[in-house]
């Protein structure tokens, strides 16, 4: 609501007439990737969120826990560019904690080819010693398919965090896991 105010005070400043403003509030379809619901399967609902940053992790986390008190939480979890995840590393190790499992994707590296000391599966232990969640790494997509046959159970949320190609993966998840 504070949102549809200000950008109706907004346009009015700036001359939009009252009837477009209207349909224009009428139209809004709100926001994408902030915790979407993409479909279902074998009781198991699946989400999408943009959250790539420790504290938006954390964030959503904490919402999903607060609003699904009864469900298990699998976070999948693609990193985005090796200079963030590497500058934080710390802050990430500790997002995860209200997460039942986290399965770790490959770095969406965005374009970014710069040479740090990294090593993925010391951030992986790190992650499950700091947030106290078990981490599962996959290599793509199809082994993040073959991952969720195998492993989710009803009465759980699935959600996909990242600013990577993650929110493409889940939304194709539904043809492969049949």
């Amino acid at each position: 609501i504070r949102n549809s105010v200000a950008a109706t005070a907004v346009a009015l400043t700036v001359g939009i007439s009252t009837s477009e403003i209207k349909i224009g509030l009428l139209n809004f379809k709100g926001v994408q990737r902030r915790f979407n619901k993409i479909f279902s399967y074998k009781g198991v609902n699946f989400y999408d969120d943009y959250a790539h940053h420790p504290t938006e992790i954390e964030n959503v986390l904490d919402g999903v826990n607060k609003s699904f008190k009864n469900k298990k939480v699998t976070c999948i979890f693609q990193p985005h560019r090796v200079s963030r995840v590497n500058s934080l590393k710390n802050k990430f190790a500790k997002a995860f904690k209200n997460a039942n499992k986290v399965v770790l994707c490959p770095i969406y590296k965005a374009g970014e080819n710069i040479k740090v000391k990294f090593n993925y599966y010391d951030f992986a232990k790190s992650i499950s010693k700091n947030s106290k969640v078990s981490v599962f790494l996959v290599e793509n997509k199809v082994s993040l398919t073959k991952y969720l046959k195998n492993n989710i159970k009803s009465k759980e949320i699935v959600i996909g965090m990242g600013a990577g190609s993650i929110s493409n993966w889940i939304r194709e998840l539904p043809k492969f896991l049949k």
